[in-house]
């Protein structure tokens, strides 16, 4: 009776070993397909190339910011020079409305004393709201820019790295788990085949009186 006990144990034995084969095989490729090296990798790279965009933006707006001051000073020009444009279309204007009689020799001259007067109050008004929001742009905000960028491209550093290294780690884990699994599951077997191969002279010999 107890030798069939000890078959029936052996063979409860090396099922449990394969049981426990099969599931540390599943978990290991099921753990290697949620971390593929390929596309955390694929991923890690567009992080990479969204810091070398933000890198680039960066180089790009300082080297805007720079030419800000010459840049307004040039419109600053611009609005002067319009301004003194102005006495010239007045001029023109008055010069169209001088006659003789009930000629007037440079009456075409109007149209365009009206063309350059409305062109110089459009582009005046054009040049001082840009120049306004030029100089709202200051010191402080100029280090804010900065900063967000640095953050940012910071931010997408750390990640990519990150997710680098937790697919190494459970890459790691996942071959640790399926060595280990293996050998528990070769000693479940190897102990369920000596149950099973024990002469019954041993097996009657290890019964109590």
């Amino acid at each position: 009776m107890g030798r069939n006990y000890r078959r029936v144990g052996a063979v409860l034995v090396l099922v449990l070993s394969l049981l426990l084969a099969g599931i540390v095989v599943a978990v290991f490729y099921n753990s290697r397909n949620l971390a593929d090296s390929r596309r955390i990798a694929s991923l890690a790279a567009t992080l990479d190339a969204y810091c070398q965009v933000l890198q680039t933006q960066k180089m790009v707006y300082l080297g805007f910011y720079d030419s800000l001051p010459p840049y307004r000073k040039t419109l600053q020009n611009l609005t002067a020079l319009s301004q003194a444009l102005h006495p010239l279309a007045q001029a023109t204007l008055k010069l169209s409305s001088f006659a003789l009689g009930e000629y007037r020799p440079f009456g075409r001259l109007e149209e365009l004393g009206e063309k350059i007067q409305g062109s110089i109050e459009g582009i005046s008004e054009s040049l001082q709201a840009t120049d306004n929001a030029l100089g709202n742009f200051d010191e402080q905000a100029h280090a804010e820019v900065l900063q967000a960028i640095d953050r940012t491209t910071g931010e997408l550093q750390d990640l990519a790295q990150l997710l680098r290294a937790q697919a190494t780690a459970t890459e790691r884990s996942a071959w640790l788990l399926l060595a280990g699994g293996l050998l528990v599951s070769c000693l479940f077997a190897v102990l369920g085949c000596a149950l099973l191969l024990e002469p019954p002279a041993q097996a009657a010999a290890a019964q109590p009186n």
